[in-house]
């Protein structure tokens, strides 16, 4: 199995970060390694409006996030701790370093994809003909990891899993609040 895996964390890495060079990917790559969980808090505050019609569900909805992304990201640091696993521009020779992380270790889950997963998928169970703008996002801004260099494909897999479970179990825990809550003044 674990061969399968770097095999096919090989072949992602030949033809996504080696295979696809090109100048406007390189910008979008820096553009999204800046990228903070506190800045998709404030690209989901454009969104909001959109997701939740009243004001009180939109400071809920806020909150939520809030504590999702603290969640997740405290999630991938303590897997990152347990695996270890060195980036692939450590680990490889051939890989071509786009943008280089804050450090060298650790590259399992990626937390990049994780958050902004996690968010989609929150927003997505939320409002589902809404999400479209966050889910393109997730899903570029966990291309551009690998795109990088800076994670495997099955970093960002894993990070994108982890956020996916993570934003539907905040959803799912919101809803029961909110159904107790409706229960007990009914």
């Amino acid at each position: 199995m674990h061969m399968l895996l770097s095999f096919f964390d090989r072949l992602g890495m030949i033809f996504i970060n080696t295979g696809m060079h090109m100048h406007a990917l390189d910008m979008l790559a820096l553009f999204t390694h800046t990228l903070k969980w506190y800045h998709l808090i404030l690209f989901i505050l454009i969104i909001i409006p959109v997701l939740s019609d009243a004001r009180r569900q939109w400071f809920v909805v806020i909150i939520s996030l809030i504590v999702l992304l603290i969640v997740t990201n405290w999630l991938c640091t303590q897997i990152k701790l347990m695996v270890d696993r060195p980036r692939p521009y450590v680990h490889w020779g051939f890989v071509r370093i786009v943008v280089r992380a804050a450090y060298d270790g650790m590259s399992f889950p990626s937390a990049h994809a994780a958050n902004i997963s996690a968010a989609a998928a929150f927003c997505y169970f939320l409002k589902p003909k809404s999400s479209l703008p966050i889910i393109t996002l997730a899903l570029a801004v966990s291309f551009l990891r690998i795109y990088a260099g800076v994670h495997y494909p099955t970093d960002v897999i894993a990070g994108m899993i982890l956020g996916i479970l993570t934003g539907y179990g905040f959803y799912s825990f919101l809803i029961r609040l909110r159904f107790r809550s409706r229960r007990k003044t009914a």
